[in-house]
């Protein structure tokens, strides 16, 4: 397919490996819209969206210009090598046959072996050894992966710094790569989660109050937003509520987002059984905190946000919150919701220093409640946090996020190391990697 001016078009593969379609967490909710960015923003490259099998192909694709394709495990390699540059959170074994032909962007716009720590607890409880091999055969799928990277795209500075300090420990930035680049602006750029482009509606379809039994139009509704794993801490919020709810009936706490897509009941996790198991505790369960067990498709959690008047989210002030960009907060400031959450994130010194809601230290309770009351009572105070939202959401847009992304696409220089080098690397890596899964079906 060639352009106006008679040459072939760049072709730009985004690799989907998560569940695509109207039930989808972040990392397809990202992938989307990076589709959209790129067609708006690249019309002269061709654009073509991979999905898995079982994936729902968007209704909107033509009309936006992207291509969809579905692939299988083994049409990977022949649909890589079809493509100029290929754009994915991760990028399966049999990518190695395109990797000395083509270009690779990694987004890593988290950091999952932090986030495997904790989700480990999960997967091999009481046994270390389990544990220890399935976090070995993670960290070399990482190194695998940074590996592959041409260009790696991540979500703040602070996930730069760590990305660029993996590299340097694998080998990937040697004199040569500082001297040509020294600020690795040619290897790695944040490209932060951005708000939804949609205008915001008055109003949406009922959701929660009136629909919910217990919940009434005139409550003060507080949403938790998404899934609860390893490193939430809903326990804290719930002794919030059960402080709020000792003088006050009209305040309601609803969480959002239950098994993760494609995950089943497993999806649920330790900390979301837990966090039934509290709530009956404190007698709040079904009267003043409700659970929605599935996940919420993501055009309908529009409806939700639309309804609530506080977001809220707890967590631990850990080596996992120092480095996240929790996705969850991008939506609830859509929504131009006054936000409550825990301190110790770039997003939560964003909600503190722009005046977006309030940053609380982890595991107070007290200070947790006093916040979510001071801005449901305030009402000059609610409103200045609202317009603060909606002044720093001008901000936030998908397009700006992925301005790094779209010089590197239309100009594909990296300051990498030669692909022969990484190639003979790259082997290793992923040898070792198939023994180390290995490893973890032999130990179950």
């Amino acid at each position: 397919m060639t352009n106006q001016n008679g040459h072939r078009r760049k072709r730009i593969l985004l690799f989907c490996n998560s569940p695509f379609g109207p039930v989808m967490s972040s990392p397809g909710i990202r992938t989307r819209h990076m589709a959209e960015v790129l067609c708006e923003q690249m019309p002269e490259a061709q654009i073509t969206l991979a999905l898995p099998r079982g994936s729902r192909i968007p209704p909107e694709a033509a009309q936006i210009g992207y291509d969809v394709e579905i692939y299988s495990t083994f049409s990977i390699p022949k649909l890589f090598m079809r493509h100029d540059i290929i754009i994915a959170t991760d990028f399966p074994v049999l990518a190695m046959f395109a990797f000395p032909f083509r270009k690779f962007v990694l987004d890593y716009y988290t950091i999952y072996f932090i986030e495997w720590l904790d989700l480990a607890k999960d997967v091999a409880i009481g046994s270390d050894l389990k544990r220890d091999v399935w976090i070995g055969h993670k960290r070399r799928r990482i190194g695998a992966e940074l590996l592959y990277s041409d260009f790696l795209l991540t979500a703040n500075d602070r996930q730069k710094d760590y990305y660029i300090g993996a590299m340097i420990g694998l080998g990937l930035i040697d004199p040569l790569v500082y001297d040509y680049d020294p600020g690795m602006h040619n290897l790695i750029e944040p490209a932060p989660h951005g708000i939804r482009p949609d205008p915001l509606p008055e109003h949406g379809k009922p959701a929660v109050k009136g629909v919910f039994a217990g919940i009434k139009e005139t409550d003060k509704l507080l949403i938790w937003n998404g899934g609860i794993v390893q490193w939430y801490d809903p326990a804290t919020l719930l002794q919030a509520m059960a402080k709020i709810c000792e003088h006050r009936d009209d305040v309601k706490l609803v969480f959002v987002g239950g098994a993760y897509p494609g995950m089943g009941p497993v999806g649920l996790g330790a900390r979301f059984h837990e966090a039934i198991r509290v709530s009956r505790e404190l007698g709040l369960y079904n009267s003043s905190v409700f659970f929605e067990m599935a996940w919420v498709p993501y055009e309908r959690m529009k409806d939700y946000m639309l309804e609530a008047d506080l977001a809220v989210c707890t967590y631990f002030n850990n080596l996992e919150t120092h480095f996240s960009f929790r996705t969850r907060f991008v939506d609830v400031f859509w929504a131009e919701l006054p936000l409550i959450c825990t301190e110790g994130d770039v997003l939560a010194d964003m909600v503190r220093d722009r005046e977006l809601g309030f940053a609380v230290p982890e595991k107070d309770p007290d200070a947790l409640a006093a916040a979510i009351e001071k801005l449901l009572d305030d009402p000059a105070l609610f409103a200045r946090v609202k317009a603060n939202i909606r002044e720093n959401n001008k901000t936030m847009g998908w397009t700006r996020s992925f301005e790094h992304l779209i010089r590197y696409l239309k100009d594909p220089k990296s300051s990498a190391l030669s692909k022969w080098r990484r190639t003979a690397m790259l082997g290793g890596a992923w040898a070792q990697w198939v023994t180390h899964r290995a490893a973890t079906i032999w130990i179950r």
